[in-house]
């Protein structure tokens, strides 16, 4: 680390560390590394902690602790959630061929967040099982299927015992829902602060929205832990019959 520390302030260097996710615990609260991992917790914190000339970029579905901890609007540490918007999206649409109306490339958009790498996904899949045509996919009414599914998978297994059940409650509310509603559906009962702790988690994994402590979540992770619940009630009740 100081021979690091050394060229961070000796010279501009741009160190770009991607994936960062690979090497976090999962099944636990964002932000914990794997064990043999805990060292880039400490590097972090000493990058935060200590003027350099240079800048550290870091690429990740969920957000190292250090960062929640040093981040500032106006400071030197800050994390940018990498969203989409509907002039990239149609853009996307066209660079992958996909043919539809303004309202259905607009609906298509909305469903999948304007996620830039969910409309990648989903727009290789309308061109090889739609020919393309983004109507006819609409009117399946399937948001999640295939290469989507298998990196909803991925995120949802990383998740602890409460974090999953907060997605089970949110997608059955299917709309905003408070933090008294949300302790009052939870069974058994969680502590306020707990429950705070698992919601900072769920936003630093990026799988919830939050507005002003209400929470939410987009349109196809909805529908993938609808899914998700279902097979988890019907997997229960065929274990109580002795199927």
């Amino acid at each position: 680390m100081v021979r690091l520390l050394y060229w961070l302030r000796h010279s501009r260097c741009l160190v770009i560390l991607d994936n960062l996710e690979t090497i976090m615990q999962t099944r636990e609260r964002a932000g914990c590394y794997q064990p043999g991992y805990e060292n880039y917790g400490d590097l972090f914190r000493l990058l935060g902690e200590t003027n350099h000339q240079s800048c550290i970029l870091v690429t990740s579905r969920e957000k190292p602790g250090e960062v929640g901890t040093f981040e500032a609007p106006d400071g030197t540490v800050r994390s940018l959630t990498l969203g989409g918007s509907p002039e990239a999206s149609f853009a996307l649409f066209s660079s992958k061929g996909l043919t539809g109306s303004q309202e259905e490339q607009q609906v298509l958009g909305e469903r999948y967040g304007y996620s830039p790498l969910a409309l990648k996904i989903v727009a290789a899949s309308i061109q090889s099982l739609f020919a393309g045509e983004i109507g006819r996919f609409l009117t399946q009414d399937t948001l999640v299927f295939n290469g989507l599914r298998k990196l909803l998978e991925q995120q949802f297994e990383r998740l602890s015992k409460l974090e999953k059940t907060i997605m089970y409650w949110l997608a059955i509310a299917r709309e905003w829902t408070g933090i008294s509603q949300l302790q009052n559906d939870i069974v058994p009962r969680v502590s306020r602060g707990i429950l705070l702790e698992a919601l900072e988690s769920l936003t630093w994994r990026n799988l919830i929205e939050a507005r002003a402590g209400q929470y939410t979540q987009q349109p196809v992770v909805m529908e993938y832990v609808i899914d998700c619940l279902i097979s988890k009630i019907t997997s229960e009740m065929k274990n109580e019959r002795g199927f």
